[in-house]
């Protein structure tokens, strides 16, 4: 997978921040991202929020290979993937909406504790809440901008 996402300023991961000040991460969509090992397995109730500037479509926002994944795709549509570790399972959650590319787009996804998943878009909810009940773990990274 291409991924273009090249600049990432704020990521919101389970209540913790992480943030650069008067700076972003740049993705230059070679082969860039941020491991934090091996974290954050199987989980209920989740977050992910970032700020995201695409500069193409097709990218990584943060993702844990066959555990979840975090992106967007070709038709700038963003999208939530849930596995159990070994395998990808049912299909993924996409917007409605679209990101716009070449412009700053907050992009969240929330799962509470009863597996409802909603995807928002510059904080409209851009998708019906669909529950989700795959829940899987793995050995595997935790990565921000690749998988």
């Amino acid at each position: 997978m291409v991924k273009h996402l090249r600049r990432f300023l704020f990521i919101s991961l389970f209540g913790v921040s992480l943030f650069a000040q008067n700076n972003a991460l740049d993705f230059d969509g070679s082969n860039d991202y941020v491991s934090l090992g091996d974290v954050h397995d199987s989980f209920t109730a989740l977050t992910f929020s970032a700020w995201i500037y695409p500069e193409a479509t097709n990218g990584v926002i943060v993702a844990k290979n066959q555990v979840y994944a975090f992106q967007f795709n070709a038709n700038s549509k963003i999208e939530i993937y849930f596995g159990n570790g070994s395998s990808w399972n049912g299909t993924p959650l996409i917007s409605n909406g679209t990101v716009t590319t070449n412009q700053w787009n907050h992009v969240a996804v929330t799962r509470d504790a009863s597996n409802n998943v909603v995807l928002y878009i510059n904080g409209n909810s851009s998708s019906n809440a669909r529950q989700i009940t795959e829940n899987g773990n793995s050995a595997l990274a935790f990565a921000i901008g690749a998988y």
